[in-house]
């Protein structure tokens, strides 16, 4: 038979990572084994060997270059980053999102919204990493939520901040910044 192309997932490698006589340049065992390569360029070389004596009986045969790029996390929509937000009664205030271009419809995204007081002094991703204690956290797979009456009142006047990461219910799917949006933050301010 003549050549043919053959399609091989992360499981189809993951035997190859046993095997001692694998080179590998640029990544580890580890990463095949895994199942998920990092992002980066990638080229798959093979060569045969006689089974009787190890001998090499051809050149390396390699792939063309291809990429590996996950899909990036979500993007803010509302309130908009730096935006003053003036209190109303009873609360509410619409917080959006824009779901991940690129994501493969084999995953199940859902979405992990967190909102913290922003301390002077402190930037924003270091006030969300570092709460041990944030005004709200909530998981969804809605790309909005409405933080209303239900939800922890927000204190006067205050500067919050606020994010949402993306993971893949099923854990097929790596996402960039393991999933985690750029933080905004708003101000909340009494009316007047």
């Amino acid at each position: 038979p003549g050549p043919s192309t053959t399609t091989l997932n992360g499981l189809d490698l993951q035997p190859f990572a046993e095997n001692s006589s694998i080179e590998y340049g640029g990544i580890a065992p580890q990463d095949i084994a895994s199942g998920l390569l990092p992002e980066g360029d990638y080229q798959v070389c093979l060569r045969a060997y006689d089974y009787n004596n190890l001998q090499p009986v051809s050149p390396d045969q390699c792939s063309n270059t291809f990429s590996i790029a996950y899909p990036p996390p979500p993007a803010l929509n509302m309130p908009a980053c730096e935006s003053s937000i003036i209190r109303t009664a009873p609360q509410n205030i619409l917080f959006s999102w824009q779901t991940p271009m690129g994501i493969p419809a084999i995953a199940q995204p859902r979405y992990r919204f967190t909102i913290v007081v922003l301390p002077d002094g402190i930037d924003a991703i270091s006030a969300l990493e570092n709460a041990n204690d944030p005004v709200y956290t909530v998981e969804t797979s809605n790309t909005s939520i409405v933080y209303g009456v239900g939800q922890p009142l927000l204190q006067t006047p205050k500067q919050y901040a606020w994010r949402v990461q993306v993971y893949d219910n099923s854990e097929q799917i790596q996402f960039q910044n393991n999933g985690y949006s750029e933080p905004c933050t708003f101000n909340y301010l009494e009316p007047g």
